[in-house]
C-alpha cells in the first residue's frame, strides 16, 4: 500500500512564508557559477569529481 497524502507542515523560519523571503534566501546563500561552454552539457562524471 502506498500513501499519497500530503499533509501541511508548519514552517519554523518566518522567511519562508513569502515569495520575497524566499528569494532573498536563495540569493543570500546560493552561488552562481556559470559554465565555460553553456551550450555543451556537463557530464555526471565530471560533476562528481568536481563536488569531491
Amino acid at each position: 500500500m502506498v500513501c499519497t497524502t500530503i499533509r501541511p507542515t508548519t514552517i519554523r523560519f518566518p522567511e519562508f512564508k513569502t515569495w520575497e523571503g524566499c528569494a532573498n534566501f536563495v540569493a543570500d546563500h546560493l552561488n552562481y557559477e556559470p559554465l565555460e561552454k553553456p551550450q555543451l552539457l556537463v557530464s555526471d562524471h565530471i560533476s562528481l569529481i568536481k563536488n569531491k
